[in-house]
C-alpha cells in the first residue's frame, strides 16, 4: 500500500536518520488513533484506530516511541484556519444566499495553528519525549460551526440545512462520536490551557 510506504516506512526511516545525527524528532499524529467512543482520551490510553489513516498513525507512533526519549509524539485535534476550503465555500455560499448542508454527525475539536506553534516552541525549550495531546476544551459538530458562521455573516439561518454523511452519500471510513483529547501534559508541563472551541471558530471566522 503506497500510503503505508509514505506514512509508516519512510517516516520511521527518516526519524532513524535524524536520531543518528543527534536530532530530536517530533511526529505529528492524530486523535484517530482512538476509536472515538470516549471523550478526552488521555496520553496514556491504549490506541484503537478504526480507519486506515489511524492505523498507520498508530503503527508509526509505536515504532517511534521505541526509539526512546528523543522522540515526541504530538497528537492534534482539528487544526482550523480561515483558509480551510470548507469554510471558504460556506462563507461564499451564505453570502450569495445559497444553501449549505453541513454534517450533523461529524464533530471536531478545533485548534489554531498558533496554538500548535506555541506548544512546539515550549516543547523545544522544555524537552520531554513521549506522547503529547493538543486539543480544545470541547467539540462542536460541523452543523454548529455552520450556524455560527451564518450568524457572524448576518446570513439567514434557514440557509444552513443540516444533513448526515450517510444522507449525503459520503462514505466516511469512520465517524467518531468524540474527537476531544485530554491535554494533561500540555497543561501541567508546558503551561498551556486548551482553548475554548467556540472561541477558536470565532477567531477563524473573523477573517472570512
Amino acid at each position: 500500500m503506497e500510503s503505508r510506504q509514505i506514512n509508516v516506512t519512510n517516516t520511521v526511516a527518516l526519524a532513524q536518520r535524524l536520531r543518528a545525527l543527534g536530532a530530536r524528532v517530533v511526529f505529528f499524529s492524530s486523535g484517530l488513533v482512538f476509536d472515538g467512543t470516549k471523550p478526552f482520551q488521555s496520553e496514556a490510553d491504549t490506541v484503537n484506530p478504526q480507519c486506515e489513516y489511524g492505523r498507520q498513525k498508530a503503527e508509526t507512533e509505536c515504532m517511534l516511541l521505541a526509539m526512546g526519549k528523543s522522540v515526541a509524539i504530538v497528537r492534534l485535534t482539528k487544526v482550523v484556519a480561515p483558509e480551510l476550503p470548507l469554510f471558504w465555500r460556506w462563507a461564499e455560499d451564505l453570502r450569495a444566499g445559497r444553501v449549505v448542508r453541513p454534517f450533523s454527525d461529524y464533530v471536531m475539536s478545533p485548534i489554531t495553528l498558533g496554538l500548535v506553534a506555541e506548544a512546539m516552541r515550549r516543547l523545544a525549550l522544555n524537552w520531554s519525549g513521549g506522547v503529547w495531546h493538543v486539543g480544545a476544551d470541547a467539540q462542536v459538530s460541523y452543523t454548529e460551526a455552520a450556524f455560527r458562521l451564518a450568524t457572524r455573516l448576518g446570513a439567514c439561518a434557514d440557509l444552513v440545512q443540516p444533513t448526515t454523511s450517510r444522507e449525503a452519500g459520503v462514505d466516511l471510513e469512520t465517524v467518531p462520536m468524540h474527537t476531544t483529547l485530554g491535554t494533561t501534559r500540555l497543561q501541567t508541563e508546558l503551561g498551556l490551557a486548551p482553548p475554548p472551541a467556540l472561541a477558536v471558530l470565532d477567531e477563524c471566522f473573523a477573517s472570512l
